[in-house]
């Protein structure tokens, strides 16, 4: 065997370690930022989806199924006023995640918003902007919603993003999800 071979090698195999400690010294160092900042998003999501609520009590995923992610009880004055259901489905580019939030008196939806999509820029991601999203709240939590291309009838009706079918179906889906979950639950 060659001594420029061996030496190679060894050298090859000290970057490769050196690499590894300084990556794993840097996750370590970033960890903690990262997942502040996640639970810093996730608290500002729940107060855009129900607003007014002073206090958000995880319910230590007690409701958890393949698609409930997390399920968190909205409370005013020590009283529980909604429930925010974090769910997971999946559009057309793949998984989607959105949080939605029901009021337990009125039974309807108070506001739902997109974490996480992939969907194509332009068509489907725009099931993360305000204006589609508004489409689903102050509808009611004891049906299903239907996804139509025209506009709503009923109000159990959801227009369909332009050219964007599967993402306002994924979207739907993952809302009717939470709402039978809501429904039997709270």
């Amino acid at each position: 065997m060659d001594k420029n071979a061996v030496k190679l090698g060894l050298f090859l195999m000290m970057v490769g370690l050196l690499s590894a400690l300084v990556l794993s010294a840097l996750n370590g160092l970033t960890g903690p930022v990262i997942a502040a900042n996640v639970q810093k998003e996730t608290d500002q999501a729940m107060l855009e989806v129900y607003p007014g609520a002073d206090e958000f009590v995880s319910q230590e995923n007690q409701y958890v199924t393949d698609q409930i992610l997390n399920v968190t009880l909205a409370m005013k004055g020590g009283e529980t006023a909604g429930v925010i259901y974090t769910v997971e489905t999946v559009g057309y580019g793949g998984p989607l995640t959105l949080m939605a939030a029901y009021d337990t008196a009125s039974r309807q939806i108070t506001g739902v918003r997109i974490l996480s999509q992939s969907e194509t820029p332009g068509l489907g991601a725009n099931a993360g902007q305000l204006w589609f999203l508004e489409r689903y709240t102050g509808k009611p939590s004891d049906a299903d919603l239907l996804v139509v291309k025209t506009a709503p009838a009923t109000e159990y009706e959801v227009e369909a993003i332009t050219a964007a079918t599967i993402t306002t179906n994924a979207v739907t889906s993952g809302i009717n999800v939470a709402s039978a979950h809501f429904a039997g639950n709270f």
